[in-house]
């Protein structure tokens, strides 16, 4: 279960998305979370490696 940690991280001003940059929490359960500088930055560095079934 992802949704504390994902209220926490949108509280303190942040955000979480998947791994190709979907605001929400991601049924999959893989998941992007931090400052939206970090987040952003994370999203474009991992893009290259993201898979189809890692884009579900």
């Amino acid at each position: 279960d992802m949704a504390a940690g994902c209220l926490l991280v949108r509280e303190a001003g942040g955000r979480y998305c998947d791994f190709v940059g979907r605001d929400g929490i991601p049924e999959n359960g893989n998941i992007i979370a931090g400052g939206h500088k970090v987040a952003d930055a994370m999203v474009k560095a991992i893009a290259a490696h993201v898979t189809p079934a890692l884009a579900r």
